[in-house]
């Protein structure tokens, strides 16, 4: 009886401090929401591999060897694109490109079109110009892209409010990146999702390409020398 009794005094111990622990907790919406968007993303068949806007104020300064291809990119939308706007972190080696996604959609639109047929200036130029830029081994300079279309709603309540428009949001970044592999542009050198954001508009970031033995190699280095 007396071990009942204990085993009862534990229960509403542990019942109590359950309790306590609820009333006393909260809901933190801030935290919530980028958990629920990167399991939404998660699951999607594109994700972005970066989850944090690494532009986050323009600079004049470029960091050597940096300017020349972000600059050409930059020319390369100047081009064919109006309204875009284009920012840089404040190292210079990473931009930021926004721009109306059906601008942009048209204009790395390449159907129809042979790359021996593509006049200079014209349709399908845009494309095979930037994937030319983007795959430059100059100096191992290549560069990779993340493609960012933005919805009206966290990604995680717009798939469930309206699934169906979710659907074709996803289908239709997905479409970017398959256009941009078939022009020629690795698989491994850009990434498609999609996130709250400004409604029509896709975020594009260019930065440096780094391949995986490369960063291994970069880590070995830095523990040879204690940095790690």
């Amino acid at each position: 009886m007396a071990n009942q009794f204990l085993s009862l005094a534990l229960f509403l111990m542990l019942l109590s401090f359950f309790i306590v622990m609820n009333a006393v907790s909260g809901f933190d919406d801030s935290k919530a929401k980028p958990v629920i968007s990167s399991l939404s993303l998660a699951f999607s068949n594109h994700t972005p591999e970066k989850s944090e806007d690494p532009v986050n104020e323009k600079t004049p300064r470029v960091a050597q060897g940096e300017g020349d291809t972000l600059e050409a990119l930059e020319g390369l939308f100047n081009a064919h694109i109006s309204g875009f706007q284009a920012t840089r972190n404040r190292l210079g080696t990473v931009m930021h490109v926004r721009t109306d996604v059906g601008a942009f959609e048209n204009a790395i639109d390449i159907s129809g079109i042979g790359y021996d047929d593509v006049p200079v200036g014209g349709r399908g130029s845009f494309v095979l110009s930037m994937i030319t830029i983007l795959r430059s081994a100059e100096k191992g300079q290549a560069y990779r892209v993340d493609m960012i279309l933005n919805l009206p709603d966290d990604p995680a309540v717009f798939q469930k409010d309206s699934p169906e428009a979710f659907l074709q949001s996803l289908k239709r970044v997905s479409g970017f990146a398959t256009i941009l592999e078939r022009a020629g542009l690795p698989k491994k050198m850009l990434s498609a999702g999609v996130a709250q954001g400004d409604t029509g508009f896709i975020d594009l970031y260019f930065y440096r390409y780094k391949p995986f033995d490369m960063l291994l190699e970069i880590n070995s280095e830095k523990r040879k020398k204690g940095a790690l």
